[in-house]
């Protein structure tokens, strides 16, 4: 989802993109947040170095503590291509 209605409940959200690795991390406002590729995204021709379309990552509760926006970006390494656009989060009233 792009947003929740509900604050300290933690989320499970799935990142669309290019070039996504084993080594991506998420940053979620800032703080960087446990993710991991969705196997069935695996480009099939890149089994041996393998890339992804998506990945899974859980927002801890305690990092949605206030009802506004929060920044979300992917960090790859170097050889992967860098960093994300940013995209934006809401947590709604």
């Amino acid at each position: 989802p792009m947003s929740v209605s509900r604050t300290r409940q933690e989320v499970t959200l799935r990142i669309g993109g290019t070039n996504l690795v084993d080594e991506s991390v998420v940053e979620f406002d800032g703080v960087e947040v446990a993710s991991e590729p969705v196997a069935s995204t695996l480009l099939e021709e890149t089994r041996f170095n393998p890339v992804y379309t998506q990945l899974k990552v859980t927002v801890p509760a305690g990092l949605l503590t206030r009802v506004g926006s929060y920044s979300v970006m992917v960090k790859n390494p170097r050889s992967q291509g860098g960093t994300s656009n940013q995209v934006t989060f809401f947590v709604a009233p």
